[in-house]
């Protein structure tokens, strides 16, 4: 018998009385299934968001021998599809871009602070980082359920642990409720994770782009006082190095 085995033979042949014995097995009981219930809780499961070649898609724009092309993603079903949530609607603007640089000159590169989107009732939304922690709206609701929940059960705890001590079978109704419980915390956390890798995997490098090369990726917007229906251009400015050579695209959205 290895020592782990011995030293629970031992704990669990210590005197006690039935409260005692009670609580001890119903700790015992709810950490068991908590333990199940992360294992149980569900993965988001992103698939990668291919680059197209630039012929493919419908907005690009040449000019010195440099080509940008686009791609919002503000359809609600393809967010959910490949962000794991509609980040529009939690007012996050992606679109993606591939910047190509075909010109014969020197490496050019898309300053952060050229990039912004245009509104119809004339705001200027700049571009951003992804948002870190970024938990959508049916992950905070279920998270919300998940607390309640938890403040019921954490009252009941005692009189659970004296169940499954004295009467296991009062304690099944419970235990359930217990995993279930862990299962929506985890989940939360782990699609949130997830999503927020998705959003800072894809996001295009802070780079420069020499003659002949191109780079891909995602830029984001943060809406403040604006929705998606009030969005109208996005305009990318690059800049060429060393001599300070500015080059803008504007796109309607």
């Amino acid at each position: 018998m290895g020592f782990s085995q011995r030293f629970l033979s031992y704990y669990f042949s210590l005197r006690r009385s039935p409260l005692q014995t009670g609580i001890l097995y119903g700790r015992w009981g709810i950490v068991l299934f908590c333990f199940m219930g992360c294992m149980g809780a569900p993965k988001l499961e992103l698939p990668p968001i291919k680059v197209q070649a630039l012929s493919n898609y419908n907005q690009k724009q040449t000019q010195k021998g440099l080509c940008i092309a686009i791609d919002p993603f503000t359809d609600a079903e393809r967010q959910q599809q490949y962000f794991g949530a509609n980040i529009l609607e939690e007012g996050i603007v992606a679109v993606q871009l591939v910047f190509s640089n075909e010109s014969n000159k020197t490496a050019w590169y898309l300053p952060r602070n050229r990039s912004y989107i245009a509104t119809k009732t004339g705001n200027i939304i700049r571009r951003t980082n992804p948002p870190e922690n970024l938990t959508p709206r049916h992950l905070r609701e279920l998270s919300e359920r998940s607390s309640k929940q938890a403040k019921k059960l954490k009252s009941a705890a005692v009189p659970a642990g004296i169940a499954i001590g004295i009467a296991p079978p009062l304690m099944l109704p419970i235990l359930p409720v217990y995993a279930k419980n862990i299962s929506n915390f985890t989940k939360v956390l782990q699609h949130t994770c997830a999503i927020q890798m998705q959003l800072v995997d894809h996001m295009i490098p802070e780079t420069a782009v020499p003659p002949g090369d191109s780079i891909q990726g995602f830029v984001y917007f943060r809406l403040m006082d604006s929705d998606a229906s009030d969005l109208d251009s996005l305009t990318l400015t690059v800049e060429r190095l060393g001599t300070g050579e500015i080059c803008s695209f504007v796109f309607e959205l």
